[in-house]
């Protein structure tokens, strides 16, 4: 969608400037190790896996690509050596998972609420061993305002399968983004399911994380998701929302790369189900996959369009519950905002010169907080594993030209006359004002029409829509509405060859106009 490439706010990661590049060829191979995937690349990705490789075994089975050390990036991580069996070991004389060095700032640590009293320090240093995680429990993490007090996590709660399937173990990544948090926070509220929310940063998560027990805050990062193997292992429920926005490496390496390897470390005896998401962005209007998404689109859609191909060949895929979400609004001063609501204050400057043209196009959209409820109610109600499963979040279109007349409605803008914005006057606006123009920007440009078969939003199973009106996009993205005039009918004279929109609009000023007069 267009909103996905539009800059975001403060509480997400930076956009970089699309470029405007074939996506690599990427294949994916599974190992004998069946938690983890062998990624290889092409172009610029197969060189910095030769580097990497000389460096750990001192000779290189990929061609010889003169790299500089400073462009090595890392592509692929290793799970811990601890995965290798005896057998393996005595039979080849190595692990065919190379250890790779971790520096101590990469641990991963676990911040959690359990009651830790019954643990002792012998057991502690037993389980940091084993796991290679960092365990502290702490209070009030997202506000930090108390520091954390190292003590160990329970073995039952971080490597144990869980004997109560009614209290089910959820994993949650991103769950300080936007849809993050608000999936998050129905969570703690409506169940009593035990929560693990991957955060790179705790003091982002606005939600109340001691409501009550069960609520663990993992900080890490997904780059560094072999760190958190073992854990991943008793999860019931994946819940994956964690993307990588701007930066062709970043946005393949934990968009496809990461999230393969994280759903590699499920456990298919364990696992009942992973919601994932992708964006709408990548599908026609037919809901099959679109090509130009894969050529012309931003790295992030690319990598999302990527990560889907790979993601449909793994084991679990039939387990995999794939959203595509349009247009996201949300976030007020408990969650984030996204993308598109971090922006909206400003259309009461825009409105202005918006309201005087028209244009041919349409989207759905869909607020945060919908889209918290739709995965509550899948949750619930696990889609048949016979079938794919692929669901497009969002309410029933709106045209472009109903959104400007509904903001006007909303802010009390009258509309006096519309210029139609046909695409030789757009490309005008382009050249005057010398807008540059990506390749993803001007396919959609040209595209328009933004919608979707049957998408679904909470309505689609029986439940209330938060918000469903553009007027409801307006005030739930905090968009102040003016004061509302009221016209005194009884003094205005109508003329039936004004229209009835702009009779609508001036009604109120005229009104005032002929009570001054009369004064």
């Amino acid at each position: 969608m267009i909103g996905d490439s539009l800059p975001g706010d403060t509480n997400k990661p930076e956009q970089q400037e699309s470029l405007e590049l074939n996506s690599p060829e990427i294949s994916v191979t599974e190992s004998n190790d069946s938690n983890a995937a062998e990624v290889i690349t092409s172009d610029a990705s197969l060189a910095s896996l030769a580097v990497e490789e000389i460096q750990e075994t001192g000779e290189s089975s990929s061609p010889e690509i003169p790299v500089a050390e400073s462009e090595a990036m890392e592509i692929q991580e290793a799970p811990d050596l601890t995965s290798a069996t005896t057998a393996e070991i005595q039979e080849t004389g190595e692990s065919s998972s190379p250890e790779i060095p971790v520096a101590e700032s990469e641990v991963i640590e676990i911040q959690v609420t359990p009651d830790l009293t019954s643990v002792n320090s012998s057991e502690t240093r037993e389980i940091e061993e084993k796991s290679g995680v960092k365990v502290s429990q702490t209070a009030k993490v997202a506000e930090g305002k108390n520091s954390s007090i190292e003590s160990p996590l329970p073995l039952t709660s971080e490597t144990a399968p869980n004997p109560n399937k009614d209290c089910l173990r959820i994993l949650i990544t991103g769950a300080s983004g936007c849809i993050g948090q608000y999936i998050a926070e129905t969570l703690i509220q409506e169940t009593e399911h035990e929560l693990f929310l991957l955060v790179r940063d705790p003091r982002k998560l606005k939600i109340d994380c001691d409501a009550r027990p069960g609520i663990n805050i993992v900080q890490g990062d997904m780059k560094y998701v072999s760190r958190l193997a073992k854990m991943l292992k008793t999860i019931d429920i994946a819940i994956l929302t964690a993307a990588a926005w701007g930066g062709q490496q970043e946005a393949l390496d934990v968009n496809v790369f990461k999230t393969l390897q994280l759903l590699n470390y499920l456990d298919l005896n364990v696992c009942q189900q992973v919601i994932y998401f992708s964006t709408a962005s990548i599908l026609d209007k037919h809901n099959h996959l679109l090509k130009e998404a894969r050529e012309l689109g931003t790295e992030y859609i690319r990598s999302k369009y990527e990560g889907l191909t790979r993601i449909s060949k793994l084991p679990i895929a039939d387990r995999i519950t794939t959203l595509f979400p349009t247009l996201v609004i949300g976030g007020d001063e408990k969650h984030p905002y996204s993308h598109v609501s971090s922006g909206l204050p400003g259309i009461k400057k825009w409105i202005n010169y918006i309201r005087f043209f028209k244009a041919n196009g349409s989207f759905h959209f869909i607020h945060a907080r919908d889209i918290a409820q739709v995965v509550f109610y899948l949750l619930k109600n696990p889609p048949n594993r016979e079938q794919r499963n692929w669901f497009v979040l969002g309410n029933q279109p709106t045209t472009v030209n109903q959104a400007v007349e509904e903001a006007c409605e909303y802010l009390q803008k009258p509309i006096l006359f519309r210029l139609n914005l046909s695409p030789w006057l757009a490309d005008i606006f382009i050249s005057l004002f010398r807008i540059q123009m990506a390749a993803w920007d001007r396919f959609c440009l040209e595209y328009r029409h933004f919608t979707y078969t049957n998408p679904i939003n909470p309505a689609t199973f029986g439940l209330p829509v938060y918000c469903s009106t553009i007027k409801d996009v307006l005030k739930t993205s905090g968009v102040s509405q003016p004061e509302q005039i009221t016209p005194n009918r009884s003094n205005y004279n109508s003329s039936q060859s004004i229209g009835n929109k702009v009779k609508d609009y001036r009604q109120a000023f005229s009104d005032r106009e002929f009570e001054s007069r009369d004064q």
